[in-house]
């Protein structure tokens, strides 16, 4: 199972599915993988396989997850480089709380790796 909200694109994405395999070793997978990729439309790409170990509990990728990374792209031609830095300084090191609580969220470890940040993000110099 994998997800993206309504009207979001995901540039890339965790899947879950089942499968039984007879040898879930490292080149097993990989030849998978490999095998896989021939019947994907070009625009889809699978990039790796990996096996749960037996025993554990269902991987659900929308829980499961210890780390999510949210990078948005905004065409420069869309705001100016004044009115962008002025977004970037209102939303500067907040949090969503409402993101927390559509993702079922609960734990402080949890919510903190999905916090927003727009730390990082500056506006570059005019050439």
């Amino acid at each position: 199972a994998g997800r993206t909200d309504k009207g979001v694109c995901a540039a890339c994405n965790v899947v879950t599915v089942k499968l039984a395999l007879d040898d879930d070793s490292p080149e097993a997978l990989l030849k998978l993988v490999r095998c896989t990729r021939v019947f994907l439309p070009q625009d889809i790409v699978l990039h790796g396989a990996s096996a749960a170990a037996a025993g554990a509990q269902p991987f659900d990728a929308r829980r499961g997850s210890r780390l999510r990374a949210y990078i948005f792209f905004l065409p420069s031609f869309i705001v100016s480089p004044e009115a962008f830095q002025s977004m970037v300084e209102v939303l500067e090191g907040r949090d969503f709380p409402d993101l927390y609580q559509a993702e079922g969220l609960t734990d402080e470890g949890a919510r903190a790796v999905a916090r927003a940040r727009l730390t990082d993000l500056r506006v570059a110099p005019q050439d």
